[in-house]
């Protein structure tokens, strides 16, 4: 169980690491580009499910341990 949410958290910050970098470079063009806009609210949405998914992923484990 030890290695799961040591796993969970690794693969966690790593990708909040590439999502603000990812998120960074979309929202330069929002204001120019109407398509940036529309991927940088589909962004927004991915990182709420994701956020979501990881907590319940991490709950999960507590309940597991």
């Amino acid at each position: 169980m030890k290695g799961l949410k040591s796993s969970t958290i690794n693969i966690t910050s790593e990708i909040k690491s590439i999502d603000v970098e990812v998120e960074e470079r979309v929202f330069k063009d929002t204001a120019k580009d109407k398509v940036a806009k529309e991927i940088y609210m589909e962004i927004q949405a991915l990182k709420s499910n994701f956020d979501k998914l990881i907590t319940g992923v991490q709950e999960e484990n507590k309940l597991r341990t």
